[in-house]
């Protein structure tokens, strides 16, 4: 039945959307209270980044200490200046795509954006941009000032 699909899709690109807005509004607050750049990356394995624009599989959120834009995590004691992984998301296979303008998205210490030209992430479920579905797919921007919006429907799902 394509109207439960396409519900069903809807539901989980907004339920994708909502969990990594939230995990934005953390890492630009974590960069802030810890005067570190906090990052956000794709992961193939869960442990480092993968350097890919497209996010299907995992996604990491860690607070870069060393500002050389990858997860080093040292012992892992948070509390030492080593880096320090504070989100770690699956994203369900097969569920929807998620695209990103830049390799990695994050926030300065002062809470700009990590890009001085701010960034732009992508979700669509399906064939949502062959059908011109906005309820189907959403772009969240990254201003270079830090602040966080999205809108949507997107002009195309990858970059």
């Amino acid at each position: 039945m394509p109207g439960l699909q396409s519900m069903s899709e809807k539901g989980k690109v907004n339920a994708q959307v909502s969990k990594f807005r939230a995990a934005l509004s953390q890492a630009r607050s974590e960069a802030v209270a810890k005067r570190a750049p906090v990052i956000m990356c794709s992961s193939s394995n869960g442990t480092s980044c993968n350097n890919r624009r497209n996010w299907a599989n995992n996604w990491l959120v860690f607070i870069d200490y060393n500002e050389n834009g990858n997860i080093n995590l040292g012992s892992g004691d948070c509390d030492d200046g080593e880096d320090c992984l504070i989100q770690k998301e699956q994203v369900p296979p097969g569920l929807i795509g998620m695209y990103s303008a830049n390799k990695r998205i994050g926030f300065n210490s002062d809470g700009t954006s990590y890009d001085d030209a701010g960034d732009e992430m992508r979700f669509c479920a399906g064939d949502a941009l062959s059908t011109n579905d906005i309820d189907r797919s959403t772009t969240i921007l990254v201003a270079s000032t830090g602040a966080v919006s999205f809108k949507k429907g997107t002009s195309k799902c990858s970059f």
